[in-house]
């Protein structure tokens, strides 16, 4: 084989491992249901993050133009990625472990309501006070609170149905 064959051959290949990197990159954030891989939705924060930190990492020690700085973080990118292959390993979860160890922190996932966890918190326990409030009038009937008066104004069938629900507020009502 003749250089400009080998160096086609080395230029296929590098191709093929780059699709094959970007393939796993896209896999790794969108996640895989049917191999019951969940999704990563913020693996390019995570990357860019881990980019980032390593570039001022190079910048310190003397990286000192874009292009050699560039050229440094691909290196190392290349080289994470092949050593994950090697392993049989993801080369983006190398990259998104990597990152956590540099000390990415994910964000809060919103929740299913579109709030962030700490404000759907926040209206759980809004909820559980407004409840809480509520039950200690006992079901307040219209007009006021339930009297033992009231009670027993009542139709039969009326009453029946405000005890089967209130039992606890019956029973202080009648005494018991």
């Amino acid at each position: 084989m003749d250089d400009a064959d080998a160096a086609t051959k080395a230029e296929t290949e590098r191709t093929a491992f780059v699709n094959d990197y970007k393939a796993d990159a896209a896999a790794f954030e969108a996640g895989d249901p049917v191999k019951g891989v969940a999704a990563v939705p913020d693996y390019r924060k995570a990357y860019d993050f881990l980019l980032n930190s390593r570039a001022a990492d190079l910048k310190a020690i003397g990286y000192d133009t874009p292009e050699k700085l560039h050229n440094a973080l691909t290196a190392d990118e290349f080289a994470i990625a092949q050593m994950a292959k090697d392993q049989g390993r993801s080369p983006a979860a190398m990259l998104y472990a990597l990152a956590q160890a540099r000390g990415y922190k994910a964000a809060a996932a919103p929740a299913a309501d579109g709030g962030t966890a700490a404000e759907r918190l926040a209206k759980i326990e809004a909820g559980q006070a407004a409840n809480k409030s509520l039950s200690d009038l006992g079901g307040e009937a219209p007009g006021g609170a339930m009297t033992a008066q009231r009670l027993i104004d009542m139709p039969m069938a009326e009453f029946e149905a405000w005890t089967a629900k209130n039992p606890a507020m019956a029973k202080r009502l009648m005494g018991a």
